[in-house]
């Protein structure tokens, strides 16, 4: 397996790259799921069985 050592070093840093990336759209990803999870319970922890019955409270109810 000669190689020549400029290729190793280019495959090297294409691999360190390739994992940067990775790491960036998967932490990003994350922090989108996070937040998500935060105004979901947001949503679902808001007294909506004290709105009034007018047409604001039935369309909040419908949803």
């Amino acid at each position: 397996a000669d190689t020549h050592p400029s290729k190793k070093v280019s495959l090297v840093l294409n691999l360190g790259v390739v994992f940067c990336q990775l790491f960036m759209c998967t932490y990003s990803c994350d922090d989108v799921m996070q937040q998500s999870g935060n105004v979901s319970n947001a949503i679902f922890s808001i007294p909506w069985t004290i709105f009034p019955m007018n047409e604001a409270g039935t369309i909040i109810r419908k949803n």
